[in-house]
């Protein structure tokens, strides 16, 4: 029988007393070691966690210290390093908005150094969160840190366990937004050539409601060299920021018409432009553009911010709306009768389909 690898827990905490508790109840049995270190908390984080960690004591190893804070790679990697010393064969990097959801057996499946899970909820993403240990992973970057090694190495995404993101970390919110802002735009400013660090630029003005200026950030990432998908998805937000901002129409559909076409498996471009194609009325043009994203829509192997929701329902009702008002009620009222039946609606959506469909079935 084969035997689980063990895990060491990695996590960096400040002001995170409400959330700590929920992370740790759910990698109680799944984990052997922790090492948490406490950046700057100015409630009881680091005397919860102190408290919290005492009955991993029992099997393993449990290390809580405090230690400064200048970005968030110099204070993950004292974590690693931490870590390293330690006999676990694997580090679980996590942050307290967030859970672990494992099934049975889950650990079995490792086998690779660098492992991704996959962030579960109406967009989805895999990030590596699980790292041989000894290997020497360490993050770069000073804000939307990512883990790397010097070495060769396997890559694996694992399916037997994923995270929930709650989003609502001690640290979170606009305040956060600002901070990463300024060093975002020294980062730009050091490395202009860093498409990381663009793309992350453009994300966090949208995330501050500068949209005009997020629109033009994500369009520069996009004509940079890099990860593909990265540079697909700020083609697709630059159409969407420009369109929020309120810039002509012809720019924005001709950006999101781009980005479908960069990569025709991925139709969150070809559902955004629909839904505004129907809102004003062209429903031919939205009929005609949701069937062929339709039948080129396949986001499986992707790894960036998946919309779920493009997929599961949301270009099925988009198609709907516009075959109802070309006159091909028949097959809205079908279309709209397999969202209310297949499971995948949001209950939020069904008093309006349930209506629709009424009004397609007379």
């Amino acid at each position: 029988m084969k035997t689980e690898p063990t895990i060491c827990l990695c996590m960096i905490v400040r002001n995170e007393a409400e959330r700590l508790p929920r992370l740790l109840a759910s990698v109680e049995g799944q984990v052997d070691d922790i090492v948490i270190a406490d950046t700057g908390s100015e409630d009881n984080t680091f005397g919860l966690a102190c408290e919290l960690v005492s009955k991993f004591e029992k099997e393993g190893v449990a290390h809580v210290f405090r230690t400064e804070f200048r970005d968030f790679s110099q204070a993950r990697n004292e974590v690693m390093k931490a870590a390293a010393g330690m006999k676990a064969e694997y580090l679980l990097c996590l942050d307290a908005d967030e859970e672990l959801v494992a099934t049975p057996g889950w650990k079995e499946e490792l086998a690779a150094d660098d492992v991704r899970l996959r962030y579960d909820g109406p967009t989805e993403w895999w990030n590596t969160k699980i790292v041989r240990n000894g290997m020497g992973f360490h993050y770069k970057e000073p804000v939307h840190e990512y883990l790397t090694c010097g070495l060769p190495t396997t890559r694996q995404n694992l399916r037997g366990a994923f995270v929930r993101h709650h989003a609502d970390g001690g640290q979170s919110g606009r305040l956060r937004w600002e901070r990463d802002l300024a060093a975002l735009l020294a980062r730009c400013a050091e490395e202009p050539h860093n498409a990381r660090a663009a793309y992350y630029l453009a994300q966090t003005r949208h995330c501050l409601g500068q949209k005009l200026e997020a629109s033009r950030d994500y369009a520069r990432r996009a004509g940079m060299r890099g990860w593909e998908e990265e540079g697909w998805h700020a083609a697709y937000k630059a159409a969407v920021c420009a369109c929020e901002a309120g810039e002509p129409e012809g720019g924005w559909v001709n950006a999101a018409l781009a980005a479908w076409e960069r990569r025709p498996t991925r139709i969150e471009p070809a559902v955004f432009l629909a839904e505004r194609l129907n809102r004003s009325g062209r429903h031919r043009l939205a009929y005609a553009v949701i069937g062929a994203a339709q039948e080129s829509a396949n986001p499986e192997g992707d790894a960036l911010f998946v919309e779920t929701e493009a997929y599961a329902w949301r270009a099925q009702d988009q198609r709907a709306l516009a075959a109802y008002y070309i006159g091909r009620k028949v097959e809205a009222a079908h279309a709209w009768q397999t969202l209310l039946e297949d499971g995948k609606l949001p209950e939020a959506e069904r008093e309006r389909v349930e209506r629709n469909l009424r009004f397609a079935e007379t």
